[in-house]
């Protein structure tokens, strides 16, 4: 028959070694999550350039088509 003691130190055991297992694991998530997180950055860069290249067409054509519009000479 097991005594409490014998429960407590079967649980400190199974709880060393599911550690001990997990902790690469961790560690594997870890390094997955840290390349995710540079690879999204990287996105929201070439984002925020292809927005501010496309802001700065869009300005270019509002100028071009206001100077149609009054019949001005391009600059």
């Amino acid at each position: 028959m097991f005594t409490k003691t014998d429960f407590l130190q079967i649980r400190k055991i199974i709880r060393e070694e599911i550690e001990a297992e997990l902790k690469p694991l961790q560690e594997d998530l870890r390094g997955e999550i840290k390349l995710a997180r540079i690879e999204i950055q990287k996105d929201i860069r070439d984002l925020k350039s292809k927005i501010k290249d496309l802001e700065i067409s869009n300005n270019k054509i509002q100028v071009e088509h206001l100077e149609n519009h009054l019949n001005l000479p391009s600059l």
